[in-house]
């Protein structure tokens, strides 16, 4: 599985931390400190579950943990339309 953001939509960061842009409908996401690693990761062009994996080892928390708290946010930013995930 391959995670995207969609053509329009913009990792933006500001004092008030990480924000996604979908700059063609005007709508905005505002990230914690695990989904600004998560975009960072696929945007490096990691994988998912590379990007679980270090993001798991950086906050020290259970990988399995880390991988439903992922597919949490995986579910909500494909339910925003602002990420497309290929080979579902």
């Amino acid at each position: 599985m391959t995670v995207v953001l969609r053509r329009s939509v913009e990792l933006t960061e500001s004092e008030d931390g990480s924000i996604l842009l979908d700059t063609a409908r005007g709508v905005y996401w505002h990230l914690n400190g695990v989904g600004a690693q998560f975009v960072r990761g696929i945007q490096e062009g990691k994988s998912l579950n590379q990007v679980t994996a270090l993001i798991a080892e950086h906050y020290n928390v259970d990988p399995e943990t880390m991988k439903r708290d992922i597919d949490a946010l995986l579910r909500d930013l494909k339910k925003a339309r602002l990420i497309e995930v290929r080979g579902e």
